[in-house]
C-alpha cells in the first residue's frame, strides 16, 4: 500500500549556484509546485544547499515524487524520489567532460559476465572474454568504460544488473566510481558506486574507496531504491585521486559486471 510522503520535502543541491528552478510533480503528472532561485550568489554566500518545497495539501496516498531541475545552461534534468532515495535519473543531454577522448574499453550490457582490469597483474584471460589493459593507473588518472545498452536489453522479470570493483596488484587506492551518460563525469548528479554493501544510487558525492559496487535495472519500470538505466551509451568512470595513490606507482583495479537474464 502506498505510504504518505512527509512534507516538507527537501532536495539537497551540491552546485546550487547553477540551479535556476525546480518543479515538483507527483505520479499523476500534475504540477504540484515550484520554486525559482533568483539569489544564487546569496545561496552560496550563506552556505544554503537545499531547496525545500512545502504545501498545505498533501495528496492522500503516493509513494514517489518527480523533481525537474532547470540549470543556468538551459538543460533540464529529472530526478524521481521514493521514500527518501533516488529511484531513477534522466540526465538529459550528455556533457563530455573529456572532449576528444575515447573510452578505454567498452562492452555491451547484454553480457552475462564481463571482467575489466588494468596493470601488470591484469586478468588477461582473453579466452574467457576478459577485457584488460596492461598499462597501470597512476595518481590522478581516469579510466572510462563504455557500457552500450541496446533497446532489446532489459532486466524486467529477472535479477538486477550491476558491477563490483576492487584492487588488483600490490597497492591499495581509494577510487571515485560513477555511472553516467557522460565520460569523465564526477559531478553531483551521477550514480555513485557505494562501497558499504548497500545499493544507494544517491544524488551527491562519494568519498574514494578501494572496493565498491552498484546494482541497477535496465529498460524497465524502476524498482524501489534501485537506479534504472535506459537505451544508449553509459559510462563507468573510474578515477584515482592524487592523494590516494603513491607517486609513480601503479594503483590498478579489477571490475566484474554481471547481468543474469534467466
Amino acid at each position: 500500500m502506498p505510504k504518505l510522503f512527509p512534507l516538507p520535502l527537501t532536495l539537497s543541491c551540491i552546485n546550487q549556484d547553477k540551479i535556476v528552478s525546480a518543479i515538483w510533480r507527483f505520479p499523476s503528472d500534475s504540477n504540484f509546485g515550484s520554486q525559482t532561485l533568483d539569489s544564487r550568489q546569496n545561496l552560496r554566500a550563506t552556505g544554503q544547499d537545499t531547496i525545500t518545497f512545502t504545501s498545505a495539501s498533501n495528496p492522500d496516498q503516493w509513494n514517489e515524487v518527480t523533481v525537474e531541475v532547470t540549470e543556468m545552461n538551459g538543460n533540464t534534468k529529472t530526478y524521481r524520489y521514493g521514500f527518501g532515495r533516488t529511484v531513477a535519473v534522466d540526465e538529459g543531454p550528455a556533457t563530455d567532460y573529456c572532449p576528444g577522448r575515447s573510452p578505454d574499453l567498452s562492452f555491451s550490457s547484454t553480457q552475462r559476465f564481463q571482467r575489466v582490469s588494468t596493470g601488470p597483474s591484469a586478468d588477461d584471460r582473453a579466452s574467457l572474454g576478459n577485457l584488460f589493459r596492461y598499462q597501470s593507473m597512476y595518481a590522478g588518472d581516469t579510466f572510462v568504460i563504455a557500457l552500450n545498452v541496446p533497446a532489446s536489453d532489459t532486466t524486467s522479470g529477472t535479477f538486477t544488473a550491476g558491477f563490483n570493483y576492487s584492487d588488483i596488484g600490490s597497492n591499495r587506492a581509494g577510487r571515485l566510481v560513477t555511472l553516467s551518460r557522460s565520460k569523465c563525469d564526477f559531478t553531483q548528479a551521477r550514480l555513485w558506486a557505494n562501497a558499504s554493501g548497500t545499493n544507494d544510487p544517491a544524488i551527491g558525492s562519494s568519498s574514494p574507496r578501494n572496493t565498491g559496487g552498484l546494482d541497477f535495472t535496465i529498460n524497465e519500470t524502476p524498482r524501489s531504491g534501485i537506479a534504472n538505466i535506459t537505451t544508449g551509451t553509459w559510462y563507468i568512470n573510474i578515477k584515482v585521486p592524487v592523494e590516494q595513490c603513491p607517486t609513480g606507482q601503479g594503483c590498478d583495479f579489477v571490475l566484474d559486471y554481471g547481468h543474469i537474464t534467466n
